[in-house]
């Protein structure tokens, strides 16, 4: 039962009293009764100001912060320390909608942040389940079903960040060529830690600083090599032309040879760092692999061991490009796949497939294939899985295919055991 309703039946109850007394007692004592009676109705009335209303004013106050309610007030009641209490709780209420206005603005521009963001956001609870996601996030893992957790993320990338420890970052290479910088990392809330995966692509930085770096060695090679096999080049000519007997003059010969041999080395290395910008026109991508066959054809062991295919599924895939580097990427594609089919026992099939939506070309080969480790590497400058090579000719395929703004990836599917160098355009490329 509520105080107001108490004090109503008091008041009502003190004025009956007083009445009746009024009116069964003696005339003699009427005056002192209905003295009697006004004193206690005011002092009820003095109570209820100076004690109920402060405290029902005060009730409301505690419903308002349950209620999350800052915006309404507290009205004065003319009682001195009641309003002063009230004066605190409006200044309280104006300090806390202010700085709860501040915080959902933080809040949300932090969330125009992170949904903005290229990194992938993966946000889980206490237990590690998947609370959010980016649109980064969802673009690189795919929609995440319920109850996935970070250590259940999809994919060679989803589990390289599950194996992260807490409070670590590493860089992953995948089979597709794509570079990630993966961070494991935490925040708190509500006195709890909290983790959360940043997955940052870091592709065009790191092949950026590679083929830089490859750049400075084979200008500081070239220039240091060229130098001195000039001069021994020279003296070795002149020894040639000399009459010598038979064991001399081959030994000069071996060296001669062998300086031309590492001048033709060092200049192959020298090249790369030389790739032109492409300079892209409109070009029938169908068209320009098939005006290749016959000289992919001429780069294949003459037995027929190898056998060499294209099927188009659009005649008509018109992309900007660059015919005479793009050609050249090719050519180091076939014959790369062919030396792998010589490799694994020298018999086997190249299928070059052209599609469109997007407009692609994939190289597909069924040699030994390649491990993901390898795969991920096979684009960084100088390495190679060849005994004899130099590791140049993919370093030279991915930077013409980076200046015409392509996807890329050399991989072995896992299903049917065809390795496949696929090329997709970029679409604002497609005619």
């Amino acid at each position: 039962m509520s105080s107001r309703f108490i004090y109503i039946i008091l008041f009502a109850a003190t004025l009956a009293v007083t009445v009746m007394a009024a009116v069964w007692l003696p005339a003699d004592f009427h005056p002192a009764v209905i003295v009697a009676g006004v004193v206690l109705l005011a002092l009820e009335v003095w109570l209820y100001v100076a004690l109920v209303r402060p405290v029902r004013t005060l009730a409301n106050g505690i419903g308002l912060i349950r209620a999350q309610d800052f915006s309404s007030r507290l009205a004065k009641v003319g009682q001195i320390d009641a309003d002063r209490l009230v004066e605190t709780f409006n200044r309280m209420m104006d300090v806390l909608k202010s700085e709860r206005l501040r915080l959902n603005e933080r809040n949300n521009f932090l969330q125009l942040l992170i949904d903005a963001s290229p990194a992938a956001i993966v946000v889980g609870d206490f237990d590690g389940r998947v609370t959010d996601c980016n649109p980064a996030a969802v673009a690189l893992f795919g929609a995440l079903p319920p109850g996935a957790t970070l250590a259940s993320l999809p994919g060679d990338l989803g589990a390289a960040c599950a194996s992260l420890p807490r409070g670590a970052s590493a860089m992953v290479r995948l089979s597709n060529t794509e570079i990630y910088r993966c961070s494991s990392l935490s925040f708190m809330e509500s006195g709890f830690s909290r983790p959360f995966l940043l997955v940052e692509s870091v592709t065009e930085e790191v092949r950026r600083a590679e083929r830089q770096a490859g750049h400075r060695i084979v200008r500081a090679m070239a220039h240091e090599v060229n130098n001195t096999i000039g001069g021994v080049g020279t003296i070795l000519e002149i020894l040639a032309d000399t009459p010598l007997d038979a064991p001399m003059h081959d030994a000069v010969s071996a060296c001669l040879e062998r300086c031309r041999a590492l001048s033709g080395f060092v200049t192959d290395y020298a090249s790369v760092v030389k790739v032109p910008a492409p300079e892209c026109m409109p070009e029938n991508l169908s068209e320009m692999v098939a005006g290749m066959l016959p000289f992919f054809s001429g780069l294949l062991p003459r037995d027929g061991a190898i056998s060499i295919t294209m099927h188009a599924d659009g005649g008509n895939v018109v992309v900007n490009a660059d015919k005479v580097l793009f050609q050249q990427a090719m050519v180091n594609i076939v014959k790369n796949a062919a030396e792998s089919i010589l490799s694994a026992g020298g018999s086997g099939e190249i299928r070059i497939e052209v599609g469109d939506a997007p407009a692609r070309v994939v190289v597909a080969d069924n040699g030994p294939g390649l491990s993901s480790e390898v795969a991920g590497r096979l684009f960084a400058p100088f390495f190679t899985t060849k005994p004899t090579g130099q590791g140049l000719g993919l370093m030279l395929v991915g930077e013409i295919l980076d200046g015409h703004r392509c996807r890329y990836s050399l991989r072995t599917d896992p299903t049917d055991g065809l390795t496949r160098f696929s090329i997709i355009f970029p679409s604002s490329r497609k005619q």
